[in-house]
């Protein structure tokens, strides 16, 4: 069942990403769960007229969730630059790049854990710009 959960948020994510109208709240709450999850000496507290588990968190549940959505992430990522490096000119690739990167941003800020945000820039660097950096270089300098 795990799994089903963690797939299902996942593929919000991927939505998200593909520039598909989602709730990004509930992207947020999901993934808020997965980390009230396992919480030691939980409390109830009333923060902003809202209810929020309170207590020292191990995150487990949450770095579960967050090692299928490094896999999805490593796919997607790889995925599309791989298909718009043959598609676009250098200039272009750069450019719908620095806007996913951008909005990759924004959705990271808003609704994963900061733990994570290194580990989602080394994967978006690396499939991004680092495996591509040799083709555009060529591109560049015909």
């Amino acid at each position: 069942m795990q799994i089903i959960i963690f797939q299902a948020v996942n593929n919000l994510i991927a939505k998200d990403r593909d520039v598909n109208i989602v709730n990004r709240t509930l992207i947020k709450n999901c993934l808020q769960i997965f980390e009230d999850f396992n919480i030691t000496t939980p409390q109830i507290e009333v923060v902003n007229f809202e209810f929020l588990w309170t207590g020292e968190k191990n995150l487990s549940y949450a770095k579960e969730w967050f090692k299928t959505f490094e896999k999805s992430s490593i796919q997607y990522v790889r995925n599309k630059g791989q298909n718009e490096i043959g598609k676009y000119s250098a200039l272009e690739y750069i450019r719908t790049n620095t806007t996913f990167l951008s909005e990759e941003n924004e959705r990271k800020n808003y609704y994963i854990n900061k733990i994570f945000h290194n580990q989602i820039d080394a994967t978006n660097t690396k499939y991004i710009i680092m495996d591509h950096l040799p083709s555009l270089i060529k591109v560049i300098f015909r």
